[in-house]
C-alpha cells in the first residue's frame, strides 16, 4: 500500500513539474514575479527525492507555550516555495 502512494506522490510531483515556469497565456499567471517562483520551486523539485522532500516538510512545526509567566507561540517558517508547493499539490 505504501508502495502505491508512492507511486502516486512521484505522478503527482511530475505532473506539476511539466507545468511550472511555463507561460499558460492567464496575465495573472505569467507575470515575471510568478515565473520565477514557480522556476525555484521546480529546480528545488528537480534536485530533491521523496524522502528529504517528507524530512524538509516534518520538520515544519507549531509549538505553544502556556505558562503563568507568558503565552507564546513559536511556528517554523513556510517559505514561498514551500507554500506554491502545497498550493499546487492542493493542500492550501
Amino acid at each position: 500500500m505504501a508502495l502505491c502512494y508512492n507511486e502516486y506522490l512521484h505522478k503527482v510531483i511530475s505532473d506539476i513539474k511539466k507545468t511550472l515556469a511555463i507561460k499558460n497565456g492567464d496575465p495573472a499567471h505569467d507575470k515575471a514575479r510568478n515565473l520565477k517562483e514557480e522556476k525555484s520551486l521546480l529546480d528545488w523539485l528537480n534536485d530533491i527525492s521523496i524522502e528529504p522532500l517528507f524530512a524538509w516538510f516534518d520538520c515544519i512545526e507549531e509549538t505553544k507555550v502556556n505558562t503563568n509567566m507568558s503565552k507564546r507561540r513559536w511556528r517554523t517558517e513556510i517559505i514561498s516555495r514551500d507554500r506554491l508547493f502545497l498550493t499546487k499539490l492542493g493542500v492550501i
